[in-house]
């Protein structure tokens, strides 16, 4: 089965944050920003009923090939046929490096509620 997953977006911080049922006890709690052609932030596991911390290990995503392109195989994508693409470092949205342990300190008293809501969304194994 696939994880479940529920986002909202942060205004005050540019910041989008995914909470994902891990396993029946652990949540991972993603704070990351979204470009057009990728996401970078942190990730950190925490157990049911604690709250995050915002503070984790970093993590970066890209997006590979237009929604055309995957659902069809026509349109555009990012590495050309023939070659495997290239890694990119982690870095943040001013050029500098991703380190371990990346975040910084949230307002957790202003967040609880939206992670709690955030939290009741998801959809855990029986």
């Amino acid at each position: 089965a696939y994880p479940s997953a529920a986002t909202a977006f942060l205004p005050d911080t540019g910041e989008h944050i995914i909470i994902v049922a891990d396993t029946d006890t652990e949540n991972l709690a993603y704070w990351v920003f979204v470009e057009t052609d990728r996401l970078w932030g942190v990730v950190e596991s925490y157990a049911l009923g604690d709250d995050p911390t915002g503070f984790g290990f970093p993590v970066q995503g890209f997006r590979a090939a237009s929604g055309s392109f995957v659902i069809t195989g026509e349109g555009p994508r990012k590495a050309k046929a023939g070659t495997s693409g290239s890694v990119t470092p982690f870095l943040t949205r001013d050029g500098k490096p991703l380190t371990a342990t990346q975040g910084r300190a949230r307002d957790m008293n202003r967040l609880r509620p939206l992670i709690r809501q955030l939290e009741s969304q998801l959809i855990r194994n029986q």
